[in-house]
């Protein structure tokens, strides 16, 4: 939180989408566990380099968005590359907070 402002990056529709499809389901519809292809997995960290990093480099305080269910993965995605960027979900994040989105990762 920068000035009163949280600075955030989300994650687009596609990549939404795609993590959505690879997650293993209960019968009562539960995610069980994240079954991806490494390679989209790569795939997902160069576009999130792209995305995240000029904004890192410049030493901007930033938040990953993404949609609950699939937050916790993603957290694990990006944990080794981007061990200071906070992964949150759009449910974390609280009314009354001004978010400036920076970009996507699309």
């Amino acid at each position: 939180l920068v000035g009163g402002v949280l600075h955030v990056v989300r994650t687009g529709a596609r990549w939404d989408q795609a993590f959505h499809q690879h997650l293993k389901r209960d019968s009562k519809g539960e995610a069980l566990e994240f079954d991806i292809d490494p390679t989209l997995i790569e795939k997902f960290q160069t576009e999130a380099s792209a995305a995240l990093g000029p904004h890192l480099d410049r030493g901007h305080a930033i938040a990953l968005v993404a949609t609950p269910e699939i937050r916790p993965y993603l957290r694990m995605i990006t944990e080794r590359m981007f061990p200071n960027v906070p992964v949150l979900s759009t449910l974390e994040l609280a009314r009354g907070v001004n978010i400036k989105t920076l970009g996507s990762v699309s």
